[in-house]
């Protein structure tokens, strides 16, 4: 698309600054932010390689990159790599494709989202659960810790779905796809209340 042709080429230099930085030198903020931008501009399927480099780092030294990433970063970093193991072809049906890496990344932030669940804010909380859906993580004690939380502040979720809502058109596309998959998380969780 159009939007693909005109972001390859003002990533590529970002992208091989990052790539040739020796790994001891990473900070998990940047590439969560680097990984991010090229999901958000849909060229992250041209750098399956850097995804695969920068779960690699984060998950080292038993995570602890990933305790040290804002919740802002952590959301961010599980979206892109969410996006960036999904694999699309014309006329084909969207496949996953996910390491065992990345299972580790998805588990380690789990642990750290349900220790931190209370001071996370929930339109974060919501695009974490987003995040765990792309990728085809099922992780019921995490999605059930977030959605007491959800339940409980329920009226910050309706004002930043309202944020969202408004925003640009290319943006409320996404937003209502989650806010469909949010309603029947929370129609799940109220289900299994009762």
């Amino acid at each position: 698309t159009g939007v693909q042709t005109c972001a390859l080429p003002i990533f590529a230099p970002t992208v091989q600054a990052l790539e040739n930085q020796p790994h001891l030198t990473w900070d998990g903020e940047a590439c969560s932010k680097v990984l991010w931008s090229l999901a958000k501009s849909q060229v992250i399927d041209g750098h399956k390689p850097l995804v695969t480099k920068c779960v690699k780092e984060m998950i080292k030294d038993k995570g602890l990159k990933v305790t040290r990433l804002s919740h802002e970063g952590l959301c961010d970093l599980l979206w892109a790599v969410a996006r960036g193991r999904q694999h699309k072809h014309q006329g084909d049906l969207r496949t996953v494709h996910m390491t065992a890496e990345d299972e580790e990344l998805f588990a380690m932030a789990s642990k750290r989202i349900q220790e931190e669940c209370e001071s996370i804010p929930v339109d974060k909380l919501c695009e974490i659960v987003i995040a765990h859906g792309d990728i085809g993580v099922r992780d019921e004690p995490l999605f059930l810790k977030i959605a007491e939380r959800i339940v409980a502040k329920q009226k910050e979720l309706a004002a930043a779905s309202r944020a969202k809502r408004e925003g640009a058109a290319a943006e409320r596309e996404g937003s209502d796809e989650g806010q469909v998959r949010w309603g029947r998380l929370l129609a799940d969780f109220e289900d299994r209340k009762s």
